[in-house]
């Protein structure tokens, strides 16, 4: 069967299943169906200078189902729909490439459930399965099969245990994160330690990730601890998460040490830092240090070109990271993150963003997302802002 085909009866097969799902739903046990998602309206405007500024528009579409056949097995699928239209697609089409192609091409783990639904300049619609698996679990054991997130990270914003689904900080749009096409395997001995094993599938045995990870509770911390095999690297890590008088105390660290050395796979060394503090006016601080021995070559691309994963989840060797949130009312809330990157580029990110909850179930967002950098003088390089309108159901 050609790919193409292929992909088309993976799709098709996936998508009947969910309707399959949603359709029964009504007619079982509502005790055996769970079901909600959201549908969100964002407006983006980006500003290179101001004879060079691109509007783009996004409505996302999300329904998660899950469905409780016994007490021990549960089946979730999570469905994600997008039309996007604007100035960005234009301009790919106008260099003779797809902007839908590229969305696509990144959607998929190893089993191919997406499909671009419709394609015509200047907009396309993007459908994607990104959850489908099934969950049994007993006693003390607990077996996940198939595309799942599967989450070690200990950290707020960068998490270099997560060698499954490692994501961007700058992706705020997608709280569910990807998932992989994976099986999971957990053992809880006690309430305070776990023991798991998790392989996430691949097409070429050099992608293959496979490891084990054991948590454990000491001196009011969790510890974490891990070991296994990161696509064509051992990796080792570790991780805590306690405090330090009234303020939270995490860090996660991982080294890859490459199965076969030479000039261009070296050793390499990824560990971030973070503490956090509520203050009395619930205003909540984090600051967090990343390190990074194996980025590369600083560019100011590489902060939307680089390919996220657990050995590079941030293109620079050294960052800090300082984030606040404070409420300003019961329905609005206010943050400002700002990211530095000391180096060649003294790269500047910064983050400002004002949440106002209209009414139960309906959320407005105004985002902004501004880079600075040392090329010729200091000078701004990226102006994104971001208008959203989300209704959960």
């Amino acid at each position: 069967m050609k790919p193409k085909q292929m992909k088309r009866l993976n799709f098709i097969v996936a998508s009947l299943l969910l309707l399959l799902i949603w359709q029964n739903s009504s007619a079982q046990e509502p005790s055996k169906w769970a079901a909600g998602g959201y549908l969100k309206y964002m407006q983006t405007i980006s500003i290179q200078d101001w004879d060079n500024i691109t509007a783009d528009n996004l409505f996302h579409h999300r329904l998660n189902v899950q469905y409780f056949p016994s007490d021990k097995i549960t089946i979730k699928a999570g469905w994600r729909n997008r039309l996007i239209y604007g100035d960005t697609p234009r301009q790919y089409s106008s260099l003779g490439s797809s902007y839908a192609q590229i969305i696509d091409a990144a959607a998929n783990d190893v089993v191919d459930l997406s499909a671009i639904v419709v394609e015509k300049d200047p907009f396309f619609i993007h459908t994607i399965v990104d959850r489908l698996y099934i969950d049994y679990a007993k006693d003390k054991w607990q077996i996940s099969l198939g595309r799942q997130r599967i989450n070690w990270g200990i950290n707020l914003a960068w998490n270099p245990n997560d060698l499954f689904n490692a994501y961007s900080f700058f992706d705020f749009d997608y709280e569910e994160r990807p998932g992989s096409d994976a099986l999971r395997i957990q053992y809880f001995p006690s309430y305070t330690s776990s023991v798991e094993f998790a392989v996430k599938t691949a097409s070429k045995k050099e992608e293959i990730v496979a490891a084990a990870l054991w948590k454990t509770n000491k001196w009011t911390y969790d510890f974490q601890f891990l070991a296994g095999l990161y696509q064509e690297d051992l990796v080792f890590g570790g991780g805590w998460a306690g405090n330090l008088k009234n303020a939270g105390f995490k860090g996660e660290w991982s080294l890859f040490t490459p199965l076969e050395k030479d000039s261009l796979n070296k050793t390499s060394f990824t560990g971030a830092v973070s503490i956090d503090y509520v203050f009395s006016n619930n205003t909540f601080a984090t600051a967090s240090y990343l390190y990074n021995s194996g980025a590369g070559q600083e560019s100011i691309f590489s902060l939307i070109a680089t390919d996220i994963n657990a050995k590079n989840i941030f293109p620079f060797k050294h960052s800090l990271l300082v984030l606040a949130t404070y409420p300003v009312s019961d329905r609005t809330n206010a943050s400002l993150s700002s990211i530095f990157s000391p180096g060649d580029l003294d790269l500047l990110f910064v983050n400002p963003s004002l949440s106002y909850s209209v009414k139960d179930n309906w959320d407005l967002d105004f985002i902004g997302q501004l880079a600075f950098a040392r090329i010729v003088n200091y000078e701004d390089l990226i102006k994104s802002f971001y208008l959203r309108l989300k209704c959960s159901y």
